[in-house]
Parts: structure tokens; C-alpha cells; sequence
């Protein structure tokens, strides 16, 4: 629990454990006004409080854009570190479990992306082994196909990612980046955030995988409500928990795949299951939504429902809105 008191129109204050630490905050439909008195709200973990996070408070989507005291600054910035996960290709049947220990280990993921790197961005990665003996086997294994990077928050980041994959992942898996998404044969699978953030979320990639489908992309996004609108835009007046989706969608981060098999759309769809996690349980007790679905708004996972539109809800995920982003991040520096 978490109470909020709303101090200006974008300053935030959060108080968990008796600490009271404040966080600067941007949203369109912010007024002046304090539009939230001190309570407790449920909806946000002390964890997804980090700059560039966005949140939703009743119905209201705000993004974290600034420490609003040296105070918070201070308490914030020396509890997380940061570091960078790759999935090598020798774990791509693993990506789930590791996903899914990650979550456990307590780290946020800030940013995920499937790529294949080409052998300059290999070794600029790798640069610190350049003379080794290994060098050249490292970035010719690294190139061979497609890696998972992930930015990892939490406490003492670094070390404790090494811990992990030494004690736990490693001998588990033992046996300019190119975006990987490939647009044909493919169906949109959407993680949903009450799923996303969670262990659970490895455990979903894992049962795709082990289902016999091919994951070829992954990008871990962050949609304001905007972009969940134009989305969802065909089930509006259609389903009633139109608006409900959006605001679920947009409430936190969500992973984007392209799953692909023959007939991706048809077959994948066999595996999400009913809309209703509650009619997937009665009648088809091995889908996703009958694993990890709650209710017809948090149902686990989005899926493409039509045959047609498997290209285009990729093409969306990982063409138009990484291309809007980088519009969006030119003009600002342009600005």
C-alpha cells in the first residue's frame, strides 16, 4: 500500500514505511489543482517508482520525470544501480526461466529488446576483451543469431546480476543492433502490465515456447493512453471493458512479441484461449488465459484475433511506435 498526496500540479508525494520522498510528475490532464488527497493506493509498488516510469492513479496516466527534492534524490539514486542482461543465443529456449528469475531476483526491467547485433556493435560491446584470445570466438558466437538485451534495476545491480548468473542461470542454460521482427507468418502477442512486471511473465514466454512457437522479436514498452486507444481502436463499442483495456494497457510496462508458426494467428489464438480467463478455465483449462488470466480486463495477454491483422499489429509494435519515439525524441532535442 502507498499513500499519495498530490502537492502541485506535478509534484507527487509518496510516503511508504513513514519516509515521505517526493517525485516530479507530467501528464496533460494535471491542473493546478490537487486532484488527490492523502490515502493509500493500492495500484503502485514502491518499485515502479523510478525516473521514466509511467504510472496510472485513477484513470490519470503521469510520467516520472524528475527527483522533486535533493532528499529524494539522495534516497533514490544510492538504493538502485543499474546494469545490462544479455540472453546469449545458446539461451533462446531458456528466455522465460531467465526472464521469470530475473523478476524473483528482484530487479526492474527498465528496457528489453530482441536483436541481432552486427559484429562493429559486438565489439564495441565486448571492446574491454579485445586482444584476448577468445575475442574473435566471442563475437562470432554473439553475432550468430538473435540476443535478448535488458536494462536491470535494483539494489546493487551489478553484483548481484553476476551472482545470479553464475549461482543459478548459467548452469541452467549451459547446454547498431538489427531489429529482429519479421513480418511474416506472425501474430501479436501483448503482455499484459498486471502480468508484465511479474515473475509470471517468464513463466507466459516459457509456455509459448515450450508450445512450439518461434518468438522472433520482444520490446518491453511503456504506451501512454493515446497509443492504447489507437490499438485497441477496433474493440471500441464492441467490447464493454473497451475503456477498462485501455486504462489496464496503458497503466503500466507491457512485452510486445511476434510469434510466429504456420498459420500463427489461427494457432496462437488456440493457445491464449477464451477472452473470459473464467470461461478458459471451464473449457479450455491449458491456455494462457486459463493459467494467468484474473478477470476480461486483466486476461494475461492481447492476442491478434482477426488472420489479416498479424503483420499489421507487429508492424505497430515494432515498426510505427519505436519509429514515433525516435520522431518524437528528435524534435524535442531539436526543441
Amino acid at each position: 500500500m502507498v499513500p499519495w498526496k498530490c502537492m502541485t500540479s506535478r509534484t507527487v508525494a509518496v510516503g511508504s514505511s513513514g519516509l515521505m520522498i517526493a517525485l516530479t510528475v507530467s501528464s496533460p490532464t494535471l491542473s493546478r489543482s490537487a486532484f488527490l488527497k492523502r490515502c493509500e493506493f493500492p495500484g503502485v509498488a514502491a518499485k515502479d517508482l523510478y525516473i521514466g516510469s509511467m504510472i496510472t492513479v485513477y484513470s490519470r496516466q503521469l510520467k516520472i520525470v524528475e527527483y522533486a527534492d535533493e532528499f529524494t534524490r539522495s534516497k533514490l539514486e544510492t538504493l538502485k544501480g543499474r546494469t545490462l542482461a544479455m540472453i546469449k543465443p545458446d539461451a533462446y529456449s531458456h528466455i522465460g526461466d531467465i526472464l521469470t528469475e530475473i523478476v524473483k531476483a528482484g530487479f526492474v526491467i527498465k528496457k528489453l529488446r530482441m536483436c541481432k547485433l552486427d559484429r562493429p556493435s559486438a565489439e564495441k560491446l565486448y571492446r574491454d576483451h579485445k586482444g584476448k584470445s577468445f575475442f574473435d570466438a566471442l563475437i562470432q558466437f554473439v553475432t550468430t543469431d538473435v540476443v535478448v538485451a535488458i536494462e536491470l534495476w535494483g539494489d546493487n545491480a551489478v553484483a548481484k546480476w553476476r551472482q545470479l548468473v553464475e549461482e543459478d542461470l548459467r548452469p541452467r542454460c549451459d547446454s547498431a543492433a538489427e531489429e529482429t521482427a519479421i513480418l511474416n507468418n506472425c501474430t501479436c502477442c501483448v503482455i499484459r502490465p498486471h502480468i508484465a512486471s511479474t515473475p509470471k511473465v517468464g513463466e507466459v514466454v516459457q509456455t509459448i515456447l515450450d508450445n512450439g512457437f518461434e518468438i522472433s522479436a520482444m520490446r518491453w514498452c511503456s504506451l501512454d493512453k493515446r497509443s492504447c486507444e489507437e490499438f485497441l481502436e477496433v474493440y471500441s463499442g464492441v467490447l464493454p471493458e473497451y475503456t477498462m483495456q485501455v486504462t489496464e494497457l496503458s497503466g503500466g510496462p507491457s512485452l510486445a512479441l511476434e510469434v510466429r508458426q504456420e498459420s500463427a494467428v489461427e494457432a496462437f489464438r488456440k493457445l491464449v484461449g477464451p477472452h473470459d480467463p473464467q470461461i478458459a478455465k471451464a473449457l479450455r483449462p491449458a491456455t494462457l488465459r486459463a493459467a494467468f488470466g484474473v478477470d476480461r480486463v486483466k486476461n494475461a495477454v492481447h492476442c491478434t484475433d482477426l488472420e489479416d491483422d498479424g503483420q499489421l499489429e507487429v508492424e505497430y509494435f515494432f515498426r510505427i511506435l519505436p519509429a514515433a519515439a525516435a520522431s518524437n525524441a528528435a524534435l524535442m532535442v531539436g526543441a
